[in-house]
């Protein structure tokens, strides 16, 4: 009886969690507006630097820390290695979402 009760909580956690499409990126499912902005916030290392715009040190309200308000149109591409460098030579590989 329990083992019933667990698989049937666990089945109902997976099915609620699979209606979120928030952490996919473009072209995967989220429907845009050709013509709407959208603002993306980098996070970057301690010593990550951005040739875009300036790197904040600190913000309590959004509670993030070394970042970067990144505003660009929808479905266009984020910011690349070309823009994003470091000032202890490490190399930009990827953005990750979670």
């Amino acid at each position: 009886m329990k083992r019933n009760l667990v698989l049937v909580l666990a089945s109902a956690a997976l099915l609620c969690s699979c209606g979120n499409n928030s952490h996919m990126a473009a072209g995967q499912g989220i429907v845009r507006q050709a013509d709407s902005d959208f603002v993306t916030y980098l996070v970057l290392s301690k010593g990550g630097q951005y040739s875009g715009g300036t790197v904040t040190a600190k913000d309590d309200a959004l509670f993030l820390e070394n970042f970067v308000k990144f505003t660009g149109e929808a479905g266009s591409d984020l910011p690349g290695a070309t823009a994003v460098t470091s000032s202890s030579g490490a190399k930009f590989l990827s953005w990750v979402s979670y």
